[in-house]
Order: C-alpha cells, then sequence, then structure tokens
C-alpha cells in the first residue's frame, strides 16, 4: 500500500461525571482513566508505522480534544479507534463517521478483541476488528494492497517482541500541548509487561478479558530509557506501569 495518513482515535468514557467541571477532576473520578495521558496501544502502533512505514499519523484523545473538532479532521485513508468496555458507542460513532468520508475502518481494543465477530457483523461501516496486540498484524495489513470491499477480523500471526518495539513519543498526539502545560500533574502510561504469569502456570481466569497468552517482559535498560525520553523530551515526573500483571518479583527486583 502506498505511503498513507491514518489517523487514530480514543473515545472519551461515555460513563464520565456529567458534574466534573474540568478535565482534571473528570479524570479522578474515574478508575478506567486514572492519570490523564493517552492509553500506550495507539501510542506503539503510531511508532510502527512511522517507523516502518514511514506515513502521516494523527492520535486524538477526546479527553483533550473536542468531538467536534475531531469529526470536523477526519481526513485519513484509514481511520482506527480503541473500543474499550466504557466508550463501545461512541467509539463506533467515530467509525461511522469515518465511512461516510470513504476512509477505511479499523477497530482494536479490549472490548473488541471479545466482541469481534459481533462488531463486524452488527456494524456495516467497520472493515477489520483487530484482536489482542495488533503491532506485528497492523503493518502486515498496511503493507499490502487492501482488496476493496474486505472485511473481517484480525487475530495476531505472532505476538510482538517488546524489545523490538520502537520508543514511543507524543508527536504524533493532536492538542498534546493541553496535557505538556501540565505535564508534573498527570502520571504517564509506560509498561514493561504483557501477559499474566498465573495464567501461563495454570490458565487464565475464567473473567480474565486479557486476549494474549503467555508473558513478554520488557528488558529494564530499554524500560527506563523509555521513561527517559518521556521525562526529558515532556516533562514528565511521574509514571504509572500498565502492565497486565506486575505481582513477578524477580522482574520487579530487575527493575529496582
Amino acid at each position: 500500500m502506498k505511503p498513507q495518513k491514518i489517523q487514530f482515535i480514543f473515545p472519551k468514557n461515555e460513563l464520565e461525571d456529567p458534574h466534573a467541571e474540568s478535565l482534571e477532576e473528570n479524570i479522578r473520578s474515574h478508575s478506567l482513566i486514572p492519570q490523564g495521558t493517552p492509553f500506550l496501544g495507539q501510542l506503539y502502533l503510531a511508532a510502527e508505522i512511522k517507523c516502518k512505514l514511514g506515513w502521516e499519523v494523527e492520535i486524538f484523545y477526546e479527553e483533550i480534544t473536542p468531538k467536534s473538532k475531531i469529526l470536523a479532521s477526519l481526513n485519513g485513508d484509514i481511520v482506527g479507534v480503541s473500543d474499550w468496555f466504557n466508550n463501545h458507542g461512541n467509539a463506533l460513532s467515530y467509525l461511522h463517521a469515518a465511512k461516510q468520508k470513504g476512509a477505511i475502518t479499523l477497530v482494536g481494543g479490549p472490548n473488541a478483541s471479545a466482541m469481534r465477530q459481533k462488531i463486524l457483523n452488527n456494524n456495516s461501516f467497520v472493515d477489520y476488528v483487530f484482536v489482542g496486540d495488533a503491532e506485528n498484524s497492523l503493518i502486515e495489513l498496511l503493507s499490502k494492497p487492501t482488496p476493496k470491499g474486505e472485511r473481517k477480523v484480525i487475530s495476531h500471526s505472532s505476538w510482538p517482541n517488546l524489545n523490538q518495539l520502537p520508543f514511543f513519543d507524543l508527536d504524533t498526539l493532536v492538542d498534546k500541548d493541553i496535557i505538556l502545560s501540565s505535564a508534573d500533574k498527570y502520571s504517564m502510561h509506560t509498561s514493561g509487561l504483557r501477559g499474566c504469569p498465573k495464567a501461563v502456570e495454570k490458565g487464565r481466569c475464567t473473567f480474565c478479558s486479557i486476549p494474549v497468552p503467555g508473558l513478554r517482559l520488557m528488558d529494564p535498560d530499554r524500560f527506563f530509557e523509555q521513561i527517559r525520553l518521556m521525562k526529558e523530551r515532556y516533562g514528565f515526573t511521574h509514571f504509572f506501569e500498565t502492565g497486565d500483571d506486575l505481582a513477578i518479583p524477580e522482574y520487579v527486583d530487575a527493575l529496582v
């Protein structure tokens, strides 16, 4: 596929507090968005696409950019959203709008992984539903011509090696200055592990929503290099580990 423009959107929590008077207050009132900075999935995808394909990438985070502005800015050849349990309807509304403008539409995230076939079957404006970590599978899709009218669920062909992912940054985040102006007030997301040790040894819990088998760990030096980048470039001084399960004593010992 020739170089194009891809836009990612992280939709606002549909359960937001209607009485919150500010972004900061609304974030504090919801455990699902405790830090006020974008989640890592789209940041890693953007880094992969820029590094391996050289495409133009934009990320919209609805907690800082109004929906009206995002909708008016939709001009990507491809538009993708993160579908969580608390923003499902909002996520679909963006894909519907993007399809009306002629974009190829993608959806990923925990809810998309869990409801993949239903989302595809019930929404004709959704082209691709990604299951689990999408760094490798998305690059594979974008690296070849996309058949006209193709619609399908895409599961992983291989899980990404955390030590081979490029470092992410916030340069593709639209309106990032809103967050960066108060970087000292927020914790920046980071993650050095994916998967669960219990699932490896004894199988997944019946209520588990993590669609990732096995356990992968990032080298501690690389983990702290990412933190150093975010501190030196953007001024963050607090970081929040978002890994699936940090209860791995030997890894915690290696980090400290």
